[in-house]
């Protein structure tokens, strides 16, 4: 019965230890998120035109040879 009572102490022991690094965590992760939604999203930079065309050629193989 001793043991089940050391356990269950040692358990709260972690989960308070762990708490406040779980808080501070949690906090830097919504300031973050929250500042980051404030900002207005960039504008892609404008590429220029370029008025390029590509033409595409099939070569065909003669069958028959000029002798």
């Amino acid at each position: 019965m001793n043991r089940a009572k050391n356990v269950r102490i040692r358990n709260r022991a972690v989960i308070l230890m762990l708490m406040p690094v779980t808080t501070l965590l949690w906090l830097i992760g919504w300031t973050l998120f929250w500042t980051g939604s404030k900002t207005k999203p960039q504008k892609p930079k404008p590429t220029p035109q370029t008025n390029t065309t590509i033409t595409t050629t099939i070569l065909l193989e003669n069958e028959e040879y000029n002798t």
